[in-house]
């Protein structure tokens, strides 16, 4: 079996610097099968560089999911380009993502002008400001109809108040995202100014924003305020404005005013972020189609990310919009819904009446089909609290009325349960055989283990394809009943084959099947070092 070592680390410019790692092969090693890869990197960034072509995904869902795939698409070919990155494989790739999500966003345009994530009047400002900057990087790398920059641009400067402001949206989705700051009027003028002068509007819209800025800006703004004043009177200089520069330069001296300095770091703060992050917390933010799988992987194989954090949960959005037709489409929205703890019913509110009950039933059989685990939530309800958010789920109990898998769809969640204590020996093996067998298609192991050595006291066990975190002892059963509980999710694997491991593990009897014993005691059996020793 193919065993690889890796190694990270910085080689300091100082004269003589060197770097030490010790590579110690197998002793049963085939010989002359064993290879050394070396690789320099000038820096980070062209470490990043090397791996761009993996930003590209496939754009699906509203406007603002749409964009959170679309707009990273237009970026990273761009960049792709002038560094000259670019192999037609993924230049291809990357134009036919990018049209397509061209195409879907024009689907969400409001008769009359502007956006709205739905394509549903009324259009909301900031979202078309946003989608207008979008556009005018896109026309860099693809073909965007010059009339839909300049009608965008338009209706902005025709949504300006008299005194150079823009006032708030009134209508807007229940997300911190956009519902956070939808009163601020000052943030929202920068960036709709911002928006308009990035894009090379020429009217008189951005100059009477200009000024609106220049007087209320002594009401010392967030950070995060001014960070987008700065943005705007830079584009609004380089537009070539009179008197630009004073405005440039004194809008770049109030956010470097704002800085904070330590050693020799200097970061900008805030009270709270968009998204309700505060203080020195750690969140992972995945938007659109992220497929969670590799980042928990990354948790617990990386030893830097390994000492400092473990998984405490998986939470998934699910867009009740659009949800059933995106979970139809998209595996890596099924991996996200299989691999959730706990999943969020997001935008139930914007649903029609008349079909709000039939449309989440049927959203949430498909669900339960997915992960017949991991509890829902209806966001816009309020039933996913801070607290909720925050709990580690530990119970691992199936919920009732789990609908049949479809069969169209490829991941899948196995449960099982037992009363029987287990062998911490046998536990091992079974871990060892379930990842060396299933290989890449193992997507997450979570389990709950009463060991025979100490029935009291469950093992918490999670893994991440053939990676494990380190075992936990709880204090008690979290719910008080002694029943072992394990879930894995795979993708692409018969249940027959995880089944019958599960029932060699526990000692149910089975017919033309070997028991667990004989499977670890297999020479043609690969073989590595146990998760418990």
């Amino acid at each position: 079996r193919e065993q690889d070592l890796v190694f990270n680390g910085r080689l300091e410019s100082a004269p003589a610097a060197s770097v030490r790692h010790q590579l110690d092969f197998p002793a049963d090693s085939i010989p002359d099968a064993s290879s050394v890869l070396v690789r320099l990197y000038p820096g980070p960034l062209s470490q990043v560089i090397e791996g761009m072509d993996s930003i590209l995904r496939m754009p699906s869902g509203c406007f603002e999911q749409t964009s959170s795939s679309t707009y990273p698409n237009v970026l990273a070919l761009d960049y792709m380009k002038r560094t000259k990155k670019l192999t037609p494989e993924v230049h291809a790739k990357a134009e036919g993502y990018i049209a397509n999500g061209y195409q879907r966003l024009l689907t969400f345009e409001v008769p009359g002008g502007g956006f709205s994530w739905f394509g549903q009047a009324p259009a909301n400002k900031i979202l078309t400001a946003y989608g207008l900057m979008e556009f005018n990087d896109m026309s860099k790398v693809s073909d965007v109809d010059p009339r839909l920059i300049e009608r965008t641009r338009d209706w902005l400067a025709r949504q300006q108040q008299p005194d150079g402001s823009w006032k708030p949206d009134t209508s807007f989705i229940n997300e911190g995202a956009t519902n956070r700051y939808n009163s601020d009027v000052l943030r929202i003028t920068a960036y709709i100014a911002w928006s308009l002068a990035n894009t090379g509007y020429q009217g008189p819209a951005v100059e009477k924003a200009k000024q609106f800025i220049e007087s209320h800006s002594s009401s010392k703004p967030d950070a995060y305020t001014l960070a987008i004043i700065a943005n705007f009177a830079a584009d609004y200089g380089a537009a070539g404005h009179e008197n630009a520069r004073d405005f440039t330069r004194r809008s770049m001296q109030s956010l470097l005013d704002a800085r904070t300095e330590k050693d020799d770091q200097v970061y900008w703060t805030a009270e709270e972020t968009g998204v309700y992050s505060t203080g020195s917390s750690a969140a992972i933010e995945t938007t659109g189609l992220a497929d969670p799988a590799p980042i928990l992987l990354a948790l617990a194989a990386d030893p830097r990310l390994a000492a400092r954090f473990r998984v405490a949960g998986v939470t998934t959005l699910v867009d009740t919009v659009n949800g059933e037709a995106t979970l139809a489409a998209h595996v890596e929205a099924q991996r996200q819904a299989a691999l959730a703890d706990r999943i969020g019913l997001a935008k139930s509110d914007l649903l029609p009446a008349g079909e709000r009950p039939a449309r989440l039933a049927g959203l949430c059989a498909g669900l339960r089909a997915l992960n017949p685990v991991a509890p829902l939530f209806d966001v816009a309800a309020g039933e996913l609290d801070a607290e909720t958010f925050l709990a580690e789920p530990l119970a691992l109990r199936p919920l009732a009325d789990t609908p049949p898998i479809a069969h169209s769809a490829s991941v899948r969640s196995h449960v099982f349960e037992t009363e029987t204590l287990i062998q911490p020996p046998a536990l091992g093996r079974f871990l060892d055989l379930l990842s060396e067998l299933l290989g890449p298609r193992l997507l997450r192991v979570k389990g709950l283990i009463g060991l025979a050595d100490n029935p009291n006291r469950p093992l918490l066990i999670h893994g991440a394809q053939h990676v494990f975190h380190a075992p936990r002892v709880l204090p008690a059963w979290p719910d008080g009943e002694r029943l072992s509980r394990l879930v894995v999710i795979a993708d692409g694997v018969a249940p027959a084959k995880i089944e019958a491991l599960w029932a060699a593990l526990t000692g149910a009897p089975q017919l033309d099947a070997p028991d667990l014993d004989a499977l670890s005691d297999n020479p043609l059996a690969p073989r590595r070092a146990g998760l418990l020793g």
